[in-house]
């Protein structure tokens, strides 16, 4: 089967410009031959969601069969790319935890229906390696298959309840989409420091000013919160 190519979506998550890290990664897949058969889209001057609607139209109009968003303050493996297609799923993602302070894994999971109906979203806990399915994840480090958006109401990507990301994520659910993660690949995600998953980042008392949704926290493993 030939590979229709990918879009190498890279919105900017701020007005700073792209993170030396995320340069990086981008030069060394280029050079590593990690990116083979795709284009490369710059989104600035856009909120995150437009960003990504914007990749969206463009690689439908443009004919392409992935989506690969890169945020300009995560990084990547050279390798990223042919794994995330290898998982064969709609949505492919690596392991990646909030820029924030405390940081907590943004791969999650929906629980069983509480009294009220709703379904909480928790991340996955541990430290698994392989390949898994999982209901939600951020969209730093992630690939989208074109043809679910074809199934998909637009926006795509919209801000309400929750971020873009895990909206889109809801949407996709709602049709049966698969959403894996490849546990085995990290992104790092940039703020203070490089986020994935280091104990520090993730107690409270270490925070010189957070501001956190508490109950959120408590279910991702964050310490030390009272």
């Amino acid at each position: 089967m030939t590979d229709k190519g990918t879009l190498l979506a890279l919105p900017y998550v701020s007005k700073v410009g792209f993170d030396a890290a995320t340069t990086q990664s981008i030069i060394l897949a280029l050079l590593g031959g990690g990116l083979k058969h795709s284009k490369i889209l710059f989104l600035g001057d856009c909120s995150q969601a437009q960003a990504r609607n914007l990749a969206c139209e463009t690689a439908l109009k443009d004919g392409f069969e992935w989506i690969f968003f890169v945020d300009s303050d995560a990084d990547f493996p050279v390798d990223a790319l042919a794994r995330f297609k290898a998982c064969d799923a709609d949505i492919a993602c690596a392991d990646m935890w909030s820029r924030n302070w405390p940081s907590f894994r943004t791969v999650m999971r929906l629980g069983e229906p509480g009294e009220d109906g709703i379904r909480r979203a928790y991340a996955v806990p541990g430290n698994p390696t392989g390949v898994e399915s999982v209901d939600l994840c951020g969209m730093h480090c992630t690939l989208v298959r074109t043809s679910l958006l074809w199934k998909l109401k637009k926006p795509w990507f919209f801000v309400g309840e929750h971020g873009e990301d895990a909206n889109f994520c809801f949407k996709a659910g709602e049709i049966g989409a698969t959403v894996k993660c490849d546990f085995g690949l990290k992104s790092g995600h940039w703020g203070r420091c490089r986020m994935i998953g280091q104990d520090f980042t993730r107690d409270a008392r270490n925070q010189t000013m957070a501001i956190v949704d508490n109950e959120m926290m408590s279910r991702t493993g964050v310490l030390n919160l009272e």
